[in-house]
């Protein structure tokens, strides 16, 4: 439900919340519609005022008198939260009116489609209603709706899993272009595992790889997975022929946005000599050095140190240098004694 304050209850934001009580009680006794949706937020959640449910309730009950959209949901909202056999047949009930009925919101027709789905699912363990009233809900454009249909069809819960339905489900989010790139790329990062897993549909590395760059514009963290795959494909995929300049290619990505597993397989590549590569201990340092010296995150600085550290300790692929492993180890150490009293300090604060 919308809380904020309209028209009436405007007046008195520079007010204290108990303060502002006082003046949503006078004005909802006399029928400001606004007053009764303020005074029963604040009851329900206990704002300024001792919280009181009950009371609350009934607010919304009168607010929901004058057929106000908020208030109704609010209702049947409290209706769920209480989850009694009683009073689910009614939040179900006011619901499915605002559900079906062609004269409310979108917004407010699929946010009442998903609640019911929620019902079903929370208190009558009905996955065949819950499905359908997913259904709904993304008919009227919610996303969570779009995924959650997607990822039943792809885990097979309270169905037969269906690669077919999955894709097209999330096939279809990728491809509406009025979605944000994060929720559309999102999708293509699941179109990818399902390819490249192949477990509800035959495994496809060349199809994988497509998504997985798609998926890269979704965030950092759907990023960091999505360049460490495409490393691993190029590298042992039995259907893409093992390239090992776009295995290097991809872990500099993913390095790029902060993955430490792939700054420490590139490394060992380098200073190994790996997968055919012929050893080399200055592109092992050159990849050490990004991380160590420059604005990544503080792990990723400690770790790429410690990696420093322990070359020139060992004499791994570069000259042995003791003293400047010793100069490395206790830069990492206060480092990392920094970071964790930062963090306990926040701890402390919070």
């Amino acid at each position: 439900m919308n809380s904020t304050s309209k028209g009436y209850g405007t007046l008195y934001t520079f007010l204290e919340d108990s303060e502002r009580m006082k003046y949503y009680r006078q004005a909802a006794a006399h029928g400001n519609l606004t007053a009764m949706k303020e005074l029963a937020y604040f009851l329900r959640y206990g704002k300024g005022i001792e919280q009181d449910c009950r009371e609350s309730f009934q607010w919304y009950l009168r607010a929901a008198s004058f057929n106000d959209v908020d208030a109704i949901l609010a209702v049947a909202e409290m209706y769920a939260e209480i989850g009694t056999a009683q009073n689910l047949p009614k939040a179900l009930e006011i619901y499915k009116k605002i559900a079906n009925s062609n004269h409310s919101e979108k917004i407010d027709r699929k946010y009442a489609a998903k609640k019911i789905a929620y019902i079903y699912e929370k208190f009558f363990n009905d996955g065949r209603m819950m499905i359908k009233w997913l259904k709904k809900s993304a008919l009227f454009g919610d996303i969570d709706a779009r995924f959650r249909i997607a990822e039943i069809y792809r885990d097979g819960k309270y169905i037969e899993p269906s690669g077919e339905d999955a894709l097209k489900w999330f096939t279809a989010i990728l491809d509406d272009k009025k979605l944000s790139d994060e929720e559309r790329y999102s999708a293509a990062f699941e179109i990818a595992q399902i390819f490249h897993n192949g477990t509800i549909v035959p495994r496809s590395d060349t199809e994988a790889v497509k998504y997985f760059k798609l998926s890269t514009k979704a965030n950092v963290v759907i990023a960091r997975i999505a360049y460490n795959t495409l490393a691993k494909i190029y590298c042992t995929s039995k259907e893409i022929t093992p390239n090992i300049g776009m295995v290097l290619h991809w872990l500099k990505k993913a390095i790029g946005v902060g993955s430490r597993q792939a700054m420490w397989i590139a490394t060992k590549i380098y200073r190994d000599g790996k997968f055919g590569v012929r050893q080399n201990g200055e592109k092992a340092l050159e990849i050490l050095r990004e991380p160590a010296e420059q604005n990544f995150d503080t792990m990723s600085k400690i770790v790429a140190l410690r990696m420093i550290a322990e070359m020139y300790e060992k004499g791994l692929s570069i000259p042995e240098d003791k003293q400047k492993a010793d100069e490395l180890y206790q830069e990492s150490d206060l480092i990392s004694n920094e970071w964790i009293q930062a963090i306990n300090n926040m701890q402390l604060q919070v």
